[in-house]
C-alpha cells in the first residue's frame, strides 16, 4: 500500500492520497488541501474547460509517471467533505471523497455495479454472487455460482481494477442478452444442471 500524497496536476495545493478509475473515469478519489482550494478544485469540475473548469485529472504518481483519467459526468459524481479541527497542520486543513455513483448503488438499468475495497482485503464469492443474482434478469440457483463466477471473469463481465494508495474496485457489468446465452448454453450442454 502505498502511503504518500501526489500531486495533481490541474489543482495546486490539492493532494490526493488514494483513488481508483477505468477507462470511463474516476470511481473513487481522496484529496487533501487548504479548504479554499478544495473548494475552488471542486468548483472546477462543474464548469466547462473554456470558462476555466477541468475535465479530466492527471496524478504524478512518481516521477514521469502520470495516470489521466477524465471526468465525464460530474453529475454522477458524490462529493463528501470535511475540516480537520485545528492541529499541527494548521487550522485550514480539509479533506474530501469524490466518489461515482455506481461504487454506492446498483445500477440495475444498466446492468452495472461497483464494489470497492482495501487491497489487502479479498471480495467474497457470495458477495459477486449477490450481485450476479440482482443483475440478471434470469433466475440463478445457487448451486451454480462456482461456474458461472468463472465464466463471468473469463467473459468480461467482472473486472478488477488496481488504484492507489490501497484502494481498488471489482466492477461487475452484464451484458443482458450475451449472458442470458451464455447462461442458456451451459444448461444446454450440462455443465450447469438444474436439478
Amino acid at each position: 500500500m502505498n502511503k504518500k500524497m501526489i500531486c495533481i496536476n490541474q489543482q495546486t495545493g490539492v493532494f490526493c492520497d488514494s483513488f481508483v478509475g477505468n477507462d470511463t473515469g474516476i470511481l473513487f478519489a481522496s484529496f487533501w488541501g487548504r479548504n479554499t482550494s478544495l473548494q475552488q478544485f471542486l468548483a472546477r469540475m462543474e464548469l466547462p474547460p473554456h470558462e476555466g473548469g477541468i475535465n479530466e485529472l492527471t496524478f504524478e504518481v512518481s516521477e514521469g509517471n502520470l495516470q489521466t483519467f477524465f471526468l465525464q459526468d460530474t453529475k454522477n459524481m458524490q462529493k463528501l467533505s470535511g475540516r480537520v479541527p485545528g492541529t499541527i497542520y494548521g487550522k485550514d486543513l480539509s479533506h474530501i471523497f469524490i466518489y461515482d455513483k455506481s461504487t454506492v448503488k446498483i445500477d440495475y438499468s444498466n446492468y452495472k455495479a461497483t464494489i470497492l475495497y482495501f487491497d489487502n482485503n479479498q471480495i467474497d464469492d457470495y458477495i459477486i454472487w449477490k450481485l450476479l443474482k440482482a443483475l440478471s434478469s434470469i433466475p440463478l440457483l445457487d448451486i451454480w455460482m462456482d461456474q458461472i463466477i468463472r465464466v463471468c471473469y473469463r467473459d468480461g463481465y467482472i473486472d478488477n481494477i488496481d488504484g492507489f494508495g490501497g484502494v481498488s474496485a471489482l466492477i461487475v457489468k452484464l451484458c443482458e442478452a450475451d449472458f442470458e446465452q451464455s447462461i442458456s448454453n451451459m444448461i444446454k450442454n450440462q455443465t450447469l444442471s438444474v436439478a
